[in-house]
């Protein structure tokens, strides 16, 4: 009984993988998988959902585990060792764990933020529409960074000025994005050291999820709040390194 519910969770995985939505997919293998542990293609689809979301170091733990079980799969191991790889790319590319002065001279921050001042753990940098706030390490490099919108609402409502983001209308035109959406795919690009479309499956999935947030790569990302004293409360992002 329990092949056969993880045999169904997978296939529904993989219809939502082959409609582009790979954090459904991901939750449905994650769900196949404590059913049956040794469920071979539901782990490796979970790599493929965890990679398209820009999780590669839980899509490199995820084949090796596989590789481990099929050590004659030879294309397994080659995976394996191309996610590591690209791992160890975006963990030295990202600004999670960066210092104050690499982090202002990052694109997605120089684009449209100027420096706002610092506290004891903490450094901010502002626009006209955010805020960015990089929470320190004693050793003084970033363990968290946020964005926050002053207004979110009027942000999701507003062309992108900044980044020069677009996507696809229904007759295929190029438009671009808005302000929010834009924003969020570079700050989590630059934060987690991911490509665009990654950052952009990661934020979509996040947007339709709600609260909950995920881990990625190490990393505790996802949706944040704050309320100022006689401000209006505003919502932003934030990926926090988790050790």
């Amino acid at each position: 009984m329990s092949q056969m519910n993880a045999d169904a969770l997978h296939a529904q995985a993989l219809d939502h993988l082959t409609q582009g939505r790979a954090g459904p997919a991901l939750a449905l293998e994650r769900e196949a998988l404590a059913l049956d542990p040794a469920h071979q293609p539901a782990r490796s689809f979970l790599g493929t959902a965890l990679e398209a979301l820009g999780d590669l170091e839980g899509a490199a733990e995820a084949i090796d585990v596989l590789a481990a079980a099929l050590p004659t799969n030879f294309a397994l191991r080659a995976r394996a060792s191309d996610l590591h790889r690209r791992a160890d790319q975006a963990r030295a590319r990202r600004l999670i764990g960066k210092d104050v002065a690499t982090i202002a001279h990052a694109g997605f921050t120089h684009a449209a933020f100027r420096d706002a001042g610092s506290a004891p753990g903490l450094h901010v940098w502002r626009a006209t529409f955010a805020e960015v706030e990089a929470r320190l390490r004693p050793d003084g490099r970033a363990q968290q960074l946020a964005v926050l919108f002053f207004d979110a609402q009027a942000s999701s409502a507003r062309l992108d000025l900044s980044y020069g983001g677009v996507e696809l209308d229904e007759n295929g035109k190029r438009v671009p994005l808005d302000e929010l959406t834009a924003t969020a795919i570079v700050f989590f690009s630059a934060a987690l050291g991911i490509d665009h479309t990654e950052a952009r499956r990661l934020f979509s999935w996040l947007a339709d999820a709600g609260p909950g947030g995920a881990h990625v790569s190490g990393c505790q990302v996802g949706w944040i709040s704050r309320q100022k004293a006689g401000a209006a409360e505003e919502h932003g992002l934030s990926v926090r390194e988790e050790n």
